[in-house]
């Protein structure tokens, strides 16, 4: 069983989100020299063992950290960005919620990609998160209730797969760091396959309500994990988080 005990303790001691998981230890990651295979429908077969992690994240959300330009906020919601940005207390994976899409990518955990012509399914270390992203044609349902990781339909286009991302609730961060968003967030997902057996991976992220436009996210590489064929168990303990002194003791 993995625990998160490590990264609180090391957050907890931090200035910021990013810098802080900037030091959990880093895993090793195996170079890759043939693409993916394909699958029986000719697409690109993504299942395996992956790693994201910290490095996908491409805008400077807090105190400069990060490549890139910050998420273009509305004047009318910027106050209350800074304000969180500052306040470690307030990110909601100090109360062990599920990390929303696309935080969940750039946590540095692994994640398990499974893969049939007619869906993806996507099994998160962290937080025991799991998404089921249906790629028959189908779209959206009419009725959607307001979830942490929002309701995910997927297509091809080429040999890419592009997922689109709706019905969140606003209970969760972008990337971390304050950066806010209503519950009419809009993600678009891209994973490409790359000649040396990787995926290429891109979030832009559309909400009407707190930016001002549309925001890539996330742009970066997956990884396969060396030595990781399996997620393990991951427990959220808040209580170690507020014993470290990130939360405010009751």
């Amino acid at each position: 069983m993995r625990t998160s005990y490590l990264s609180f303790a090391i957050i907890a001691l931090g200035v910021g989100v990013f810098p802080a998981l900037a030091q959990v230890p880093v895993k090793k990651v195996e170079a890759n020299a043939k693409p993916l295979p394909l699958m029986s429908n000719g697409k690109p077969d993504l299942s395996g063992m992956w790693l994201g992690g910290i490095g996908l994240v491409t805008g400077r959300v807090r105190n400069g950290d990060g490549p890139g330009e910050p998420p273009p906020y509305l004047p009318s919601v910027l106050p209350k960005v800074q304000a969180l940005a500052k306040d470690n207390s307030a990110d909601p994976e100090v109360h062990c919620f599920m990390l929303g899409t696309p935080r969940v990518t750039s946590w540095p955990f692994p994640f398990k990609i499974i893969q049939s012509p007619k869906e993806v399914v996507i099994l998160y270390e962290a937080m025991r998160i799991f998404r089921d992203i249906p790629t028959d044609g189908r779209g959206h349902r009419d009725e959607l209730d307001e979830t942490y990781m929002g309701d995910s339909v997927g297509h091809w286009e080429g040999n890419t797969l592009v997922v689109d991302v709706i019905g969140f609730n606003d209970k969760t961060y972008i990337v971390g760091g304050g950066t806010i968003h209503s519950n009419q967030m809009h993600v678009v997902e891209r994973y490409t396959p790359t000649a040396d057996g990787r995926i290429h991976y891109e979030a832009l992220v559309e909400d009407p309500k707190v930016l001002k436009a549309p925001w890539k996210a996330m742009d970066g590489i997956f990884n396969h994990p060396v030595g990781d064929d399996m997620i393990a168990e991951y427990e959220c303990l808040e209580g170690y988080s507020r014993d470290l002194g990130r939360l405010s003791p009751k």
